[in-house]
């Protein structure tokens, strides 16, 4: 009889702890759907704060030119950043876009640093401050928007102006 109490203990202990992990998950939007990113969104969002926007799109040249439907690049007033969108023909091309840019984020680390990530189902976000630097990605679907490496007296600007595009 001790047995079957000890296992039952164990059980409900497991149970306990495996829906306290599927609510974190849930909370930080993990098992969540993104809605798609619009173009008319981020460009309404860039136009209305000032942006400069520079369509890249015809510069691009061989392997990029067969991945990437549209590049976008919106620079701030006053030039202290620029937030890019990028639409792929695929998924997988914005994925492996992402994993690059994140990559190239990570580069930019300094001693104290601070990041957050989600991988959703359709979606990935980083946002990342080391060394006086700020940078944030976010890919919904076959779409990825991102700032790499502006000074992070810009961050609550930028957050700002994804919050609004998502």
């Amino acid at each position: 009889m001790t047995l079957r109490k000890g296992v039952s203990k164990k059980w409900l202990c497991l149970v306990l702890i495996a829906g306290i992990l599927v609510s974190m998950l849930s909370a930080c939007g993990a098992f969540s759907e993104r809605d798609p990113l619009e173009l008319q969104t981020f460009l309404e969002v860039m136009e209305e704060h000032g942006f400069e926007i520079v369509d890249y799109t015809n510069a691009l040249t061989g392997e990029l030119e067969d991945l990437i439907s549209l590049y976008l690049i919106a620079v701030s007033p006053g030039g202290s950043y620029q937030i890019e969108f990028i639409e792929h023909h695929t998924e997988a091309g914005a994925q492996a876009v992402f994993a690059g840019t994140r990559q190239n984020a990570e580069a930019l680390l300094g001693n104290a640093s601070s990041n957050s990530a989600v991988n959703g189902v359709n979606h990935n976000t980083y946002r990342q401050t080391s060394a006086g630097l700020y940078s944030q990605l976010l890919r919904v679907d076959n779409i990825v928007i991102f700032v790499l490496g502006a000074d992070v007296e810009y961050r609550d600007e930028i957050r700002a102006k994804f919050d609004l595009m998502s």
